[in-house]
């Protein structure tokens, strides 16, 4: 049987799958730079420095891919970056540009705004430097720091990556939860920032606390140890006899507070003595040298007056014997002439204030005398309407033979007739 032959050129034939090759090659190796002949929207951004961005990396909006970096060119030290947007992008004067981080392996996106259109159309000058924005790479940041801060940095993030490493599923139920933990998170958050909470207060204060320890890491060593050994002790028989004593401290602590509500009046009472003894403390302070010079030139008497009081004990011993002897027949005697004197006494005390008056005036009399000694002078002394010889008997005076009490020496009582007693 014989062949039929190809009812085409096989050179022909040959050239087609040539250039079929050459054009999948082709398509292949510029397709990442987008279809060829697609009606992409083409966008200029100015840097001032374009980072560490590469070409063919996202252009995102709202973290969506909408483009790619196209080409990057350098123009007196700024970077002009060219990005391929999505067909009908639509970029407005005020837009604005950002370069962010996809990882911290250094790869990284372009972050772009378009602004509104109230602004009107983007100029062919592009984004200009005032609204692009750069991150601060991590090499710059950990260039300023020290070796020594470097290496505790990098033990710092080693240990948390061993800590975070084992801990998957962890975070995974923290991450679930968080819808319940902001509102809470918030809250504390408000809190912390309330001028009423005096948190840089608090955290000074933890400060000074904390510079109090400086110097001191020996003696909490072994306070800790100490502490260790005492917790030790008190584990003993699954902490059964620790439980029992406090089951049996409730009904003790409840039974003590009326005594404690009964100890605050007390207390309080006490603050009003303290208050009150208060000059006096001030006194006592004030003379407090005096006290001391007494109590310091006192020993020498306070030394003689175990012999002294050694000497004086027989002697007192027997005045006790005389003191008894005399008692049994004075006491008796004393206390019948105060019953007997009572009558007479309670009729006298209302004459007190005269019988004073009495024994001053006779001190007065008796106070002066010649050089034979004390004497008095008794004169009879006559009054004005005496010496006029006129109606006497209607003008005469007297005195009350039984003056009421006080009454003894007031002015004498003018009588007429025979109104005199």
């Amino acid at each position: 049987m014989f062949r039929r032959p190809l009812p085409v050129n096989p050179k022909l034939l040959g050239l087609v799958v040539v250039a079929v090759a050459v054009l999948a090659s082709y398509i292949g190796f510029t397709a990442i730079s987008g279809v060829p002949g697609y009606p992409y929207t083409y966008v200029t951004v100015n840097y001032a420095t374009a980072s560490n961005l590469a070409i063919h990396d996202d252009v995102r909006q709202d973290s969506q891919r909408i483009g790619q970096v196209s080409a990057i060119t350098y123009h007196d030290g700024a970077a002009r970056v060219r990005l391929q947007l999505d067909p009908g992008t639509k970029v407005h004067a005020d837009a604005s540009a950002g370069i962010g981080d996809v990882s911290s392996l250094g790869s990284e996106f372009v972050a772009l705004d378009p602004g509104t259109p109230a602004a009107g159309p983007l100029g062919p000058s592009g984004i200009p430097t005032d609204h692009t924005t750069t991150p601060v790479e991590i090499d710059t940041v950990l260039s300023v720091l020290t070796p020594k801060v470097t290496d505790s940095l990098a033990a710092a993030v080693q240990t948390l990556g061993n800590g975070v490493a084992t801990n998957g599923q962890n975070l995974n139920d923290l991450i679930g939860h968080s819808t319940t933990l902001l509102p809470h998170l918030g809250t504390t958050s408000a809190t912390l920032a309330d001028p009423a909470t005096n948190l840089s207060g608090f955290i000074a204060a933890g400060n000074l606390l904390a510079s109090r320890f400086d110097g001191r890491t020996a003696q909490l060593r072994a306070l800790l140890g100490q502490f260790t050994t005492t917790l030790q002790a008190i584990d003993t028989q699954s902490t059964g006899p620790l439980q029992a004593t406090i089951a049996d401290t409730a009904p003790a602590v409840t039974a003590a507070v009326p005594a404690l509500q009964s100890l605050t009046a007390a207390a309080a009472t006490t603050g009003s003595a303290f208050a009150a003894l208060q000059p006096g403390f001030a006194a006592a302070g004030a003379n407090a040298d005096n006290f001391r010079s007494l109590l310091r030139e006192s020993v020498a008497p306070l030394n003689l007056v175990p012999g002294v009081a050694g000497q004086a004990t027989p002697a007192l011993g027997d005045l006790a014997s005389t003191m008894t002897q005399i008692e049994k027949p004075t006491v008796p005697f004393f206390s019948q002439l105060v019953n007997a004197s009572n009558p007479l006494l309670t009729y006298l005390a209302p004459y007190a204030g005269d019988t004073y008056a009495l024994f001053d005036n006779l001190q007065s009399a008796l106070s002066q005398g010649n050089g034979d000694g004390t004497w008095l002078r008794i004169g009879i002394y006559e009054g004005a309407e005496a010496a006029a010889g006129s109606n006497a008997a209607a003008t005469t005076q007297c005195r009350d033979a039984y003056p009421a009490p006080g009454r003894s020496y007031a002015d004498a009582s003018t009588y007429t007739g025979a109104g005199c007693p």
